[in-house]
């Protein structure tokens, strides 16, 4: 999908896509990829309950749970968020129109990690998800490339390496801050609760 750089007084053109058939959707296909992949992650969780007549046009329960995200989006992306024109009401509309991408990333990674086993904390297991966060990116556990979302969008976390080191102004390296690493992860789980509870009510992010 080609980005279209059209002026927008309320929003960037930038965000908005032209997919080759004509139809434009108005935000990047990789922001509906975690907006899927949120709303799997909430229908398998006990803390949440998906109102899933709030999906009907995605397919209800049975397509978003039992189809990849690729299959489904061939399938459903024209009905629920193609537009003929950038003015057409949007059926599917973001709670903004600023999706901050990589903030969304990084919770839904942080969440999906959240159960992993303490090995480097001794109270929490944030770290643990820091590391388990970092590797995945870097596709260094059962994996021999970083994964196609993160590559395309040129994310990196190796920040979050919690026996990793950062480089200070003066061009010296000084160890990660664990308390700081915490923050962050604490933060992400934080983000996902809050964005899985509008997910699912049939809204996002």
């Amino acid at each position: 999908m080609p980005r279209i750089d059209i002026p927008n007084r309320d929003q960037s053109a930038s965000d908005w896509i032209r997919h080759k058939d004509g139809l434009w959707i108005p935000y990047r296909k990789v922001n509906y990829i975690y907006w899927f992949r949120l709303l799997q992650i909430a229908e398998k969780d006990p803390n949440f309950s998906v109102n899933w007549r709030k999906y009907k046009k995605w397919g209800g329960k049975k397509a978003v749970m039992g189809m990849s995200f690729d299959n489904w989006w061939r399938e459903y992306w024209r009905d629920c968020f193609g537009l003929v024109e950038r003015t057409d009401k949007q059926k599917f509309p973001f709670t903004t129109t600023r999706p901050k991408t990589e903030s969304i990333r990084l919770s839904w990674l942080c969440y999906r990690f959240k159960d992993a086993p303490m090995k480097i904390g001794k109270r929490r297991n944030t770290l643990d998800i820091a590391n388990a966060v970092y590797r995945f990116e870097l596709g260094l556990d059962s994996r021999s490339k970083k994964p196609r979302d993160a590559v395309s969008e040129r994310f990196s976390y190796t920040s979050l390496n919690p026996h990793g080191k950062k480089m200070s102004e003066d061009g010296n390296f000084y160890d990660v801050d664990q308390k700081e690493l915490t923050n962050t992860v604490n933060r992400a789980l934080k983000r996902a609760r809050e964005t899985m509870g509008r997910v699912c009510e049939g809204q996002f992010p």
